[in-house]
């Protein structure tokens, strides 16, 4: 069945500090479903405590096979003038309990920010939403 993804990111907590020499993380969030990129916030200068409040994207996921075998991950970065970006740390986001008949398709929460080598790196609240989409043409023969 048709669905509708919605992911909104609110904010970050326990950011560690990015640029040692001015004392700050000018922090963002990349969002990817599966190896796709989706989206992502705007970036929040000097703060360790970023606050965004943004639906980053929605979109239409024709299978729900789809639901079960990818993940939704946020990349949450400091963004360099200079050199590239430094990934701060990743969040991955399993879908498949939003697949339960029995559950409200949302789920929100705060996700540890995790780092392969440097470990937990701050927490992330983020809000997904799953809507199953109505398909038309069937809606309208069974009137």
């Amino acid at each position: 069945m048709p669905s509708e993804l919605k992911c909104i990111i609110y904010e970050a907590r326990n950011l560690p500090i990015m640029e040692k020499s001015r004392n700050r993380t000018d922090a963002y969030c990349e969002l990817l479903f599966g190896k796709a990129a989706m989206g992502k916030t705007e970036t929040v200068y000097n703060n360790l405590c970023p606050k965004w409040n943004q639906a980053i994207i929605s979109f239409e996921i024709i299978d729900d096979e789809e639901l079960l075998e990818k993940f939704i991950v946020i990349k949450v970065k400091d963004e360099d003038v200079i050199d590239r970006d430094d990934v701060i740390g990743t969040v991955n986001i399993d879908l498949s309990s939003l697949l339960n008949l029995n559950s409200n398709k949302t789920l929100k929460c705060w996700f540890p920010i995790y780092d392969i080598q440097q470990g937990i790196r701050g927490e992330l609240l983020v809000e997904v939403k799953l809507t199953f989409v109505r398909d038309e043409s069937i809606a309208k023969t069974l009137v």
